[in-house]
């Protein structure tokens, strides 16, 4: 995805700007990327999703307002798309699963129910999951080759951005790691939406899906950095109300508290692991 477009990177590369010492421009950066793992890690054990690329810069800008403006100067401009992309990626979306499920009932009454299922097979999935895997390149993992590039930034020459080069190899590396966490840590989050959230047939995952992916692909050509983990979610919610007691509500309940949480607590993360650093 990166050679496409790199627009939430370079938005993410602007949350701040130093005024004072770029090492603690660097600390900064450094105790949110730690907050956000910490949060990361606990979300693993209780097998439930995390909104990270909204999470990441609460912890930063928390870790920031530790070290204090006379250090550190927040971009309160780059929060606008964040907080768009916080909103863009969870109702339409789960409106949008609903709706397309509905349509896509109606428009297939007339198929029998294992000629239906059929065209939504195993080469669906494929593609879904193929699309997945891209829009997670054009979303979440830009959230860290962005915070990366800005941290290099302040590296080499102690100032901010001028022009956003991001390395092919960054890239690949990113790319590599984010599959290896998945097989590592993220089946169990994998098969508490799959299968404890919502009970789906390959129909109605398809509309989840394709609600999800209009959704991010829309905030990726814009720039908007959206999560892509609760876009998902939130489309196998929607696809599953469409249904009488497709959605368990008790799961969805969990994952939504988690993510309303998670941007306050990793502020308040980032914010205490920076303060060794102050003065």
């Amino acid at each position: 995805m990166l050679p496409l477009g790199s627009e939430v990177a370079k938005t993410l590369c602007k949350m701040i700007q130093p005024v004072g010492d770029p090492e603690k421009a660097l600390s900064a950066i450094s105790a949110g990327i730690l907050a956000t793992l910490i949060f990361s890690l606990a979300s693993v054990k209780l097998r439930l999703p995390t909104a990270e690329t909204h999470s990441l810069p609460a912890a930063i800008t928390g870790s920031a307002l530790a070290l204090g403006s006379e250090e550190i100067i927040i971009e309160p401009r780059v929060w606008v798309p964040i907080l768009e992309g916080a909103f863009l990626s969870t109702i339409p979306v789960f409106f949008l699963g609903f709706l397309f499920h509905s349509v896509m009932l109606r428009f297939l009454s007339h198929f029998k129910r294992k000629r239906m299922l059929g065209l939504f097979g195993i080469s669906m999935r494929r593609l879904n999951a193929g699309s997945g895997a891209i829009l997670y390149g054009a979303q979440s993992s830009q959230r860290y080759l962005g915070v990366y590039v800005l941290g290099l930034s302040l590296w080499q020459n102690g100032t901010g951005l001028i022009k956003v080069v991001i390395p092919q190899s960054l890239g690949i590396i990113c790319a590599t790691v984010v599959a290896l966490g998945t097989l590592l840590g993220g089946i169990g989050i994998v098969k508490s939406v799959s299968r404890d959230l919502a009970k789906l047939d390959s129909v109605a995952m398809s509309a989840a899906d394709g609600a999800s992916s209009l959704m991010i692909s829309i905030c990726s050509i814009l720039g908007i950095p959206a999560d892509l983990s609760y876009s998902k979610v939130c489309g196998v919610m929607g696809a599953g109300m469409c249904r009488h007691h497709g959605t368990n509500l008790r799961i969805a309940k969990q994952m939504i508290s988690l993510w309303l949480i998670s941007l306050p607590i990793c502020a308040v993360l980032g914010f205490v692991l920076a303060l060794p650093f102050r003065g």
